[in-house]
């Protein structure tokens, strides 16, 4: 079991939802790297490591969907 998970062929990132713990498990799935970010912002997913890779994953994620890196950049580490 992972807490961050990036499945790259379908450019989706799963994370465990930290923010249920410790009642429930269960995982999250971002489509996007925007959602990615909200998912940072808000906690979702907790801890340093786990944040500087879910953000890795997120502009991965972003520029694989074709977007601008500044602009990918700037959403996830503004």
């Amino acid at each position: 079991m992972k807490t961050v998970e990036y499945f790259a062929a379908e450019n989706i990132i799963r994370l465990i939802e930290q923010l249920a713990l410790p009642q429930e498990f269960y995982f999250v799935d971002s489509y996007d790297y925007e959602t990615t970010a909200r998912h940072i912002r808000n906690m979702t997913v907790r801890g340093a490591g786990a944040i500087g890779v879910t953000a890795a994953y997120g502009l991965a994620q972003g520029l694989q969907a074709g977007e601008d890196l500044d602009i990918v950049y700037n959403k996830l580490f503004a």
